[in-house]
């Protein structure tokens, strides 16, 4: 194995280690884990070439745990596994009795044996491994194989297994031997499969990162002792800005929307010709990635805001938490998040070993899903959801993921969650000081905080005006019980009074339910660190009428009036809902909606799909927020995102971050960049909808 370091001592060149070299340099260094892709192994016609990677060798004679996603099937699997199981070295496979293929979650070879779970692996490895430096248990000197299913596999096995003949009888026609070989073939399968090998082996190596790390937490709980040396732990690192971070807990859907072509009408009771398409959604997963899309826009912008500027989108700091089944849509949601930009450790699969819960009804739980079908203008005619995996967001859930809270600037959760799981996000974000975001997904679900007897944990929340009809009408029945509150589909008759032509006509409508909502969220719970000054705010989506923000700012008041001087009448005074001397002042502003034709190009924008203009104005918005920006600027923010989306044929598009021009660096311009991009001339509007109509 020595003559991999010869050119580096001889000649001073750069150059990559193999899994050999690695492991030997690792083990010097005191380190007991080491994570990579894949391994070396037996090539194909060994038994004429003689063609046996050093890895296996060497993992005979250093003690270390090396995780991969099994051996490339390029390779002859049954004789590497042999050469192994000869020269002593335990391989293991985790949560399989198939031995992965790298590409494929199964070889079709039966793994030597199965592990479930992190811990399993790393009491094996304080047997064999760790013992063979610390004097105990068995004192092997060999190390140790563990084999971890690829995540986000390619489908069809027979298609990988062909592009790879293909690529091997290419490879013997040009002559390529030993170690040229495997850059060959991986080249050419990555081209033959159009890119997608290289996504799955970046996926499974994230994976496999995690599963390593995972086992060295583990391996050091039971040793005592650090996973690497103290010389290592305490060496000093540059200080660096702590990077912005974002928590959403929410849901993961796998959605199937249909459309006609624009101008068709629906014919009910039949079938009509139009477009049917696929793609990962849920209210949670869309704002998550909005975010990460917005934050993570480009490189220079991730430098500047302190986020890890890794370009394979590693430094993500939007995490969500959320639960899928265990079926191939779980996985790609998974795999999907990962890939946007979003750290989705906290999303697990109902089942596994890494599931919610033993409530014996884990493995039937499919992954939620919601099927759509809109008009020939874009918007929703109808739709079945079937998300009842989601209700295994409990408290415990959340507990399990408290950690995602620390350090958090914002923290957002979807009207999926269950009143308990609410309950605690609510109550962590109040230990940690932490604002908290509410987006109420449906009028079903946008009473969950008043069932918890949480809503005072709200900082700002984002309701259209059949949500804000029924959430004001739980805000009545839960600060007066038995009282029935208000019918809890007013939305449509808010609709009327207050818009016409698609435009905001008259604000008064929407005061008593905004002045409800708003005095709930000041309850006793209220969490003490909030959003933009102190205050509560709701968001009111209006569609292509744009938005309302509504707020609820600290004040003391003086006959009926402010003590800062300002003329809002007593009606734009609101008290704590407690009696607790706590004065608010209420204002609100009126964002019209952002023209669809961009200057230059009158006429051609078509409206592609609203389905997640709403999720994309939540994401924008909480990015300006969440880079510390003002109301106005967050709030253009997240219509600018809500416009792109129109516009996109997915939920949320991955051109999110392109909004901002032609500027390259958004937190140098700061949001000049995002004002610059408004239309000439767009202005927003104060509005009064607790003012008599002269005032309006």
């Amino acid at each position: 194995m020595f003559f991999v370091f010869v050119p580096l001592f001889t000649k001073g060149v750069d150059g990559a280690t193999t899994v050999a070299a690695t492991s030997y340099l690792a083990s010097l260094a005191g380190v007991k884990v080491f994570v990579t892709g894949g391994m070396g192994g037996v090539h194909r016609g060994a038994e004429t070439t003689f063609d046996v990677s050093a890895d296996l060798a060497e993992l005979a004679q250093t003690p270390i745990v090396v995780v991969c996603a099994g051996v490339k099937s390029i390779l002859d699997i049954e004789k590497t596994l042999e050469v192994l199981e000869t020269n002593g070295v335990p391989v293991v496979s985790l949560g399989t009795d198939d031995f992965p293929a790298f590409f494929s979650p199964s070889s079709g070879v039966p793994s030597p044996l199965r592990l479930d779970t992190p811990s399993e692996v790393a009491v094996a490895a304080k047997v064999g491994v760790e013992g063979s430096r610390a004097g105990f248990d068995l004192g092997m000197r060999n190390g140790m194989v563990v084999a971890v299913p690829n995540p986000a596999p390619m489908s069809g096995g027979a298609g990988i297994d062909a592009a790879i003949h293909e690529a091997l009888e290419q490879a013997e026609a040009r002559g390529l031997k030993g170690r040229d070989i495997t850059p060959f073939v991986l080249a050419s399968v990555n081209e033959t499969t159009g890119g997608h090998s290289l996504k799955s082996n970046v996926a499974l190596v994230r994976h496999n990162a995690k599963v390593g790390a995972d086992i060295a937490v583990q391996l050091a709980a039971l040793t005592g002792r650090p996973t690497a040396p103290e010389a290592f732990l305490a060496r000093p690192t540059p200080t660096a800005a702590p990077p912005l971070r974002v928590a959403v807990f929410g849901g993961s859907v796998a959605d199937i929307v249909s459309k006609p072509p624009t101008g068709t009408a629906l014919t009910p009771g039949t079938s009509t010709l139009g477009e049917t398409r696929q793609s990962f959604g849920g209210v949670g997963r869309n704002v998550a990635e909005g975010v990460a899309r917005v934050l993570l826009a480009r490189r220079s912008e991730k430098v500047a805001v302190g986020i890890d500027s890794n370009s394979d989108g590693s430094g993500a700091v939007v995490t969500l938490a959320s639960v899928v089944g265990a079926d191939e849509a779980g996985k790609g949601l998974v795999a999907g998040c990962e890939e946007a930009g979003v750290n989705a450790e906290a999303t697990v699969e109902v089942g596994c070993s890494c599931g919610v819960g033993d409530d014996g009804g884990g493995d039937e739980a499919g992954t939620a899903s919601y099927v759509a079908v809109l008009g020939g203008d874009g918007d929703l005619v109808a739709a079945v959801a079937d998300m009842r995996v989601l209700e295994r967001m409990t408290s415990d859930f959340v507990e399990r993921h408290a950690s995602i809270v620390d350090g958090a600037s914002v923290v957002i959760a979807d009207g999926n969650l269950p009143p308990e799981g609410f309950a605690r996000v609510a109550g962590l974000c109040a230990e940690r000081n932490v604002p908290l975001v509410f987006e109420p997904t449906s009028v079903a679900k946008c009473s969950v905080p008043f069932s918890a007897e949480a809503v005072g944990g709200i900082a700002l929340t984002t309701p259209n005006l059949d949500e804000l009809a029924a959430m004001s009408s739980a805000a009545l029945g839960w600060r007066k019980a038995g009282s029935g509150g208000q019918a809890i589909r007013e939305g449509h008759s808010l609709a009327t009074a207050a818009l016409a032509d698609g435009k905001l006509v008259d604000a008064r409508p929407l005061g008593p339910a905004l002045k409800a909502v708003l005095e709930a969220m000041l309850g006793e719970v209220a969490t003490p660190m909030t959003l933009l000054d102190g205050a509560r705010h709701v968001v009111v989506t209006l569609g292509s009428a744009g938005v309302v923000l509504a707020s609820a700012r600290p004040c003391q008041p003086h006959n009926g009036g402010l003590l800062n001087g300002s003329d809002h009448d007593s009606r734009g005074v609101i008290e704590s809902p407690l009696g607790s001397g706590r004065w608010f002042a209420l204002s609100a502003e009126h964002y019209p909606a952002l023209p669809l034709e961009r200057p230059g190009q009158a006429g051609r924008a078509m409206v592609a799909d609203c389905t997640g203009a709403g999720d994309c104005l939540v994401a924008g918005l909480v990015g300006g927020l969440a880079l510390g920006w003002s109301a106005r600027e967050s709030t253009c923010l997240g219509l600018l995102c809500a416009r792109q989306s129109v516009l996109a044929d997915r939920a949320v598009p991955e051109t999110l971050g392109d909004i901002f021009g032609s500027t390259d660096n958004i937190c140098s311009e700061g949001a000049t960049s995002v004002l610059s991009a408004l239309p000439e001339g767009y202005e927003s509007k104060e509005v009064h909808p607790w003012a008599d109509a002269q005032q309006q």
